[in-house]
């Protein structure tokens, strides 16, 4: 009787184990898509700065990004980074992480004169929550 019952807690143990097991794994492929569809979001914005396109950024911001930069702004930035770093030439690479609910993706950027680091913030709605370029140590 007790070996019937070390087995049943063994089958027990492992159908647990196997269910585990499976809902880590699809967190995980349901992480990875979500990392992925954020990389395109970011690229796409920085495809829409490269065609200076600042309205149709702006409509991604959310409201407080909104009420702190206008499209004019927004443009007005672009304008000194272009100045500062020259055009626009490749991508480096690209990294997502989750900060407090928050996606940040970071995009590696080589211009013509150096290396910039765009970030790019959204939050739980997908909607831009910070948009900034900072030095690429």
């Amino acid at each position: 009787m007790a070996i019937s019952l070390d087995m049943n807690r063994t089958l027990r143990l492992s159908i647990v184990f196997a269910v585990v097991a499976a809902l880590s794994m699809m967190a995980s492929g349901s992480v990875r898509a979500q990392s992925e569809t954020a990389k395109d979001h970011a690229k796409r914005i920085l495809e829409l700065l490269k065609q200076e396109k600042f309205e149709d950024i702006a409509r991604e911001f959310n409201p407080q990004v909104a009420a702190a930069m206008t499209p004019q702004q927004l443009g007005e930035a672009w304008s000194r980074i272009k100045a500062l770093a020259g055009d626009f030439k490749s991508t480096i690479d690209q990294t997502v992480m989750d900060q407090s609910g928050v996606t940040v993706v970071v995009t590696g950027c080589q211009f013509e004169k150096l290396a910039l680091n765009y970030v790019l913030a959204l939050d739980g709605n997908n909607k831009i929550a910070g948009l900034r370029f900072v030095p690429r140590a």
